[in-house]
């Protein structure tokens, strides 16, 4: 496997990629067919690829790409992953349960207070400060919501299968 750093260089190179799987290719395929053809990297940022539009209209499309630890690469393929959804661990657990005490003692204090400021400040000075995040990633990690709630969503872990592209020079 090769590095994201090693992809990123060779993007720079003039490599096209074709959309080959992922989690919404049967969409993509039926509704975005035009996706599906070989597209040219026109641009390389640190954190996106530019790849090419279509002959007739010119309009291209941004492809982000995610932290290291969700692409593999190895110089015909490129996988990009959806973060894990997994379980709190036990330090996160056990910071919930002094957020919960410290949100009860604070009410007594303050019963006309719903907290909201407090309860910031104490999740933004413990050691997980991505439990109360909501939709801002604090070192790779956010908490998890709708359906998932209670859970952390990591960039350390791979999840399903987002994008493939076959790479071709």
């Amino acid at each position: 496997m090769k590095t994201k750093a090693e992809f990123m260089r060779e993007a720079k190179t003039g490599i096209k990629l074709t959309l080959v799987g992922g989690a919404n290719y049967e969409w993509i395929k039926e509704k975005r067919p035009q996706n599906l053809r070989p597209r040219a990297i026109v641009k390389v940022q640190t954190n996106a690829i530019y790849l090419e539009g279509e002959e007739n209209n010119g309009a291209g499309s941004w492809l982000p790409i995610p932290a290291a630890s969700l692409i593999e690469y190895d110089g015909n393929t490129l996988n990009i992953f959806n973060p894990a959804v997994r379980e709190m661990n036990e330090e996160e657990k056990l910071n919930v349960k002094k957020a919960e005490e410290e949100k009860e003692r604070y009410k007594k204090e303050n019963p006309y207070s719903d907290g909201y400021w407090h309860m910031k400040s104490f999740y933004e000075n413990c050691s997980t400060p991505w439990i109360y995040s909501g939709s801002d990633k604090i070192k790779g990690k956010r908490a998890a919501q709708g359906s998932d709630y209670g859970k952390i969503i990591d960039d350390a872990i791979k999840g399903e299968l987002c994008l493939s592209y076959a790479v071709t020079r």
